[in-house]
This record gives structure tokens, sequence and C-alpha cells, in this order.
């Protein structure tokens, strides 16, 4: 999410993380819930979420302008301003940025973004907020494994246009003391076009054996797509929600929620338009038992328009042993429906001996299901000004969605509920402030991963494989040894995994280590203007590392930033 506003898109069951109108410095903070279904947030929130608060433009200077340059042939530039006038908040900003892409594939990229935001409060007990924005540009997408038909060393690359367009308005006032009234709505709009490979292409990357069974072959499929990542897909989302506090060791937040969404996509679905309609009915609750003891009780209920409902349920328990110590115990079982992309994907291809279905649509999937059980203590060593969070977790996914593919080769796939597995596993951090100029933050996490049930007939089966690293540490140090100074080191290390390779199969990913470092200077102005110059280096011991897939090969890379700032 980013300030709330969902940014999942129902047309690939995912988020177009290209298409979001972010960059890193629009970011004040990132609120990270671990744990199955969220109950406020619906079914999507699995396994937890994400929201992206961006700052708000009281915290914002009046312009910032900055430019970076650096690998993969980098260019950039981000500028902001804000205002404010009479109650009113106000901020533009705007970026342009592109790359070249790795070496090998050449796979770039171009985003030009624009956002607004306003905020304004008439009076003490309302707020109000919208924003808006529009993110275009391209990237460069394909598979990063080797495929039978692929020539030696060589991988299918293609161009995607995209165009994102969002809107968000927020609401709240105080009613009285105990009473606040929350109002949300929110629309995107996200455009994907895949550019469709000429015969030269397709000859050369598939079993054609002419130029001309490619060209008749395009012929009879003009909405052939190489890797499908193409279509429309629009959600809209308004949410109702009561903040209630009738008594000082009480209070409850009960929203209701209304989600609609459609997609156009004839490389994946076929069908001219798909759309579904959801009705969210959610609460939390917390209820303080002692000056020590907390209950919270998370419920939520969601139905949509094909009859398919998810329920979720979780508890949790808080206990302060004493000040600087407090633990908890949680609970959750939780219900995640089935994607539009998960129900209705279909597809095949158009041959002189007929139509040949690749993958059918399944709209009998069953919800996806997990239980969970969490232990968690959270002790602050007080004189030292640092805090240690320990937490012990379990967690069992039973009714997965993965795609099967029966008999022979010629019988299409289908998505159904043929996967299980558990994960069980500890999550430790210590964030330490030593002084005034000095941070730390360490985080590991261990995870037992196993499968149980991981059925794709006739490919390859997962029981009994582990799919996650099994260890991964992160270090982050902060130092600012003078006031104009600043110095980051980050260091990353993950243990082995198999991740799939090709369409069932594993492959063994090997471990990696990367070390990060960021040195940043300032100079400041009596006009209230600042400059700062940094220099960012990533992996910097510059072993190439690969991340998720073989190909994804991550490398030294080098970047200069200049921005300016005026309060």
């Amino acid at each position: 999410m980013i300030d709330g506003r969902s940014v999942y898109t129902p047309l690939l069951s995912t988020v177009h993380w290209n298409s979001i109108g972010l960059l890193p410095t629009d970011i004040e903070r990132v609120e990270v819930i671990r744990g199955s279904n969220t109950a406020t947030l619906g079914s999507n929130a699995f396994l937890g979420s994400i929201n992206f608060i961006t700052r708000h433009p009281a915290m914002m200077g009046k312009a910032e302008i900055s430019t970076t340059f650096g690998s993969l042939n980098t260019r950039q530039v981000h500028a902001k301003f804000s205002e404010q006038n009479r109650g009113f908040f106000y901020s533009l900003s705007g970026f342009y940025t592109e790359n070249t892409g790795n070496k090998r594939f050449n796979d770039g990229s171009r985003r030009n973004a624009l956002n607004a935001r306003i905020e304004f409060s008439p009076n003490l007990h309302t707020q109000i907020s919208y924003r808006v924005g529009i993110d275009t540009g391209f990237n460069d997408i394909g598979y990063l494994y080797p495929y039978h038909a692929f020539p030696e060393n060589e991988r299918y690359i293609t161009q995607q246009d995209y165009r994102t367009f969002y809107q968000q308005l927020r609401w709240s006032s105080t009613i009285s003391p105990a009473l606040t009234l929350h109002f949300d709505h929110a629309y995107q709009n996200l455009k994907l076009k895949e550019h469709t490979p000429d015969p030269y292409t397709l000859l050369k990357f598939s079993n054609m054996n002419t130029l001309k069974d490619a060209q008749d072959f395009l012929a009879l499929n003009p909405n052939y797509k190489g890797y499908r990542e193409d279509g429309v897909a629009q959600t809209l989302s308004t949410l109702l929600g009561f903040e209630y506090t009738p008594i000082t060791h009480f209070r409850t937040y009960t929203g209701l929620q209304h989600r609609y969404e459609k997609t156009v996509s004839p490389a994946l679905l076929q069908q001219e338009r798909i759309h579904a309609n959801s009705i969210r009915l959610f609460n939390n609750s917390v209820l303080t038992l002692t000056p020590k003891l907390n209950l919270n009780l998370g419920l939520s209920y969601e139905q949509r328009d094909t009859d398919d409902q998810a329920e979720s349920t979780r508890l949790g328990i808080n206990y302060s042993f004493k000040d600087n110590t407090l633990g908890r115990i949680g609970f959750s079982r939780s219900k995640r429906l089935p994607s539009i992309l998960e129900q209705s994907v279909n597809f095949g291809i158009n041959t002189q001996f007929g139509y040949i279905p690749l993958e059918v649509s399944n709209t009998s999937l069953n919800s996806e299901q997990i239980n969970s059980w969490e232990v968690g203590i959270l002790h602050a060593f007080t004189p030292l000004n640092a805090y240690l969070d320990n937490r012990l977790f379990y967690e069992r996914v039973t009714q997965g969605i993965a795609t099967r593919k029966t008999q022979d080769d010629f019988q299409p796939g289908k998505k159904e509920n043929n996967a299980a597995w558990a994960n069980m596993g500890i999550e430790t951090q210590f964030k330490w402030e030593v002084n005034d100029t000095l941070n730390l933050l360490m985080n590991y996490t261990y995870i037992d991963n196993k499968t149980s049930e991981w059925s794709q007939g006739i490919y390859e089966n997962f029981p009994s494989q582990r799919l996650t690293p099994k260890h991964s540490t992160s270090i982050l140090i902060h130092w600012k040894p003078w006031d104009n100074w600043n110095f980051s080191v980050g260091h990353y290390q993950v243990s082995s995994a198999k991740w799939r390779k090709t369409y069932g199969t594993l492959k063994e990913q090997p471990s990696y280590t990367r070390n990060d470092l960021r040195l940043a200077r300032r100079w400041s102005s009596l006009k209230q203007s600042e400059v700062e110059i940094s220099l960012t280096l990533q992996n910097v011991l510059g072993k190439t590392y690969q991340e998720f897939y073989q190909d994804h090969h991550f490398g030294r890379r080098v970047f200069l930033q200049m921005k300016y700032s005026l309060d």
C-alpha cells in the first residue's frame, strides 16, 4: 500500500513496482505487519502487509531538486515543491529516470511521474487529504531462465509500455471525544502494453522452422504476446470506518469496504472483460484488562459477487512483565480469495489444425487457508537506549493455488488447490541508538520451510522441498562523525534456497553476501538552503550474486547524487 491505498493489481496478482509513482526519497517511513491476514486489510494480506507512508507537505521544504547518475547508465531528475496557505498544505513532485539495464540483456527502463497532494484542516476536528498522480514509461521484461527453444545463452526480452493513473480522497472527522468517522475513496487504472514479437524474433525464440511459419502464426494470433503481461486493470475502493472509544479501557475500529476490480487482457484472459465486486466488513478491538494485560481481537468477512467468501480471525494477548519487557502471544486463522488472474487465466494459440488451449480457467477454486501462531518478547535496554525484539512463529498454509498440467503435453494447464506448506522460524531485531552520532540496526531470520504437497501433474512436484532461504541477516550502521557528514554501511547475507528455474523445475540458488556504502556531505547557507552530494556503492566488494532467477546477476553499482533544498 501507499498511504493506505492498495497498489495491488488483479491482472497480475502482484504489484507492478515501476508504476507506483514513488522514489525512495518520497517515503517518510515504512510500516510492516508480519503475520497472517491483518483484519482491516482483507484477504490479500495473507502473510502480512507493507504500507509506504509518504512525506507530508508540512515536513518538506519549499523546494527540493536532485539529480542522480551512475551504473547501468542511470540518469534521474527529481523535483518537489511544497507550500502552505491558510490551513492548506500542498505539494507537487515529479521525476524522470532511465537506465539501459543489464549489459547482457539491455533490459532498460524509462519512467516519468507527476504527483500532487493537498492536506486541509478546516477546523480542529476535520482533516481532508487528496492525492492524484500519473506514472508512465516502459520496462524491458522477459524470461531470465533458459528454455529448450531459446538459442544458447540468449533470453527472450521485450518492451512493455505502461501508464498508471491514481487518485485518493481521505476524510476524517471527530464527532465526539469517543467517536471518529473515516472515509477513504481510491481509484487506480493500470494499462500494460507488451510489444508483440516480430517474425524474426519469434523464429529465433521458438520451435518454428521457417520465417513463413512465424508470419503465419502471428497472422492467426494477432493478440499473441511472448510474456503475456498485457492488458488493463482498474480498481475502485470505498471505505467507511468508525473509530469508537466508549470507555477508557476499550477501543474499537469497525469498517465497511466495497472494492470493484475490472480487467481486460486478450493475452491472459481471452474474455473481453472480467470484473468482480467484493464487500468486506471488519473490526479491530483492544481491551485493557489490567495495566499490564491487553487483549486484541481482529475479525474480517469478505464476500465476492461470485459467491466466494473469506473469513479472518486474529487474537493477540500482550502482557507487560516489567516496565521494559513486553510479551505477546498471537493466533490467527485466515483465508485468501483467489485473484481474478488465478480464477480466469485462459489463453492458447490458433494453428492450422484449430485452437490449442495452453491454460484454462477454473472458477471453482477454493480460498487458500492459513493457521498461524506466534510468541514474542520485546525488551528495552533503557540505560543503553536500545531494544531487542524476538518472535517465534509457526504458520501452515493449505489449499495453496498452483498450476497443474495433466495427462500429456496436449492437455492444458489449470490452477488448482494442490499445494500446502509450513513455515517455522525465529525473527529477531536489535536496535541501538548509541549516541547522537551513531545508530545500529541488526536483523536475523531463521525459517524452516517444508512443502507437504505441491502437485504439478506431469511436471516435477515439490513435496519435502525447502523453497525459502533458512538464514537471512542484515546490519545497518549510520554514523555522523561531523555535523555535515553522514556515513552508512549496510550488510546483507542470505543462505541458499531452491527457486523455480523454469516451469515445473527447481534450481539451487547459492547463498550470497552484499555490502553497501553511502557517504554524504552537506553545505548549508544563511538563506535556509542546503546542498548535499552523496556517493552510494552497492555490492561494494563486487562479487556478482544471483537473486531469484539464475540469470538475475547483481554486480557492483555506483551512484552519485546531487541535491539542492530550500526551506
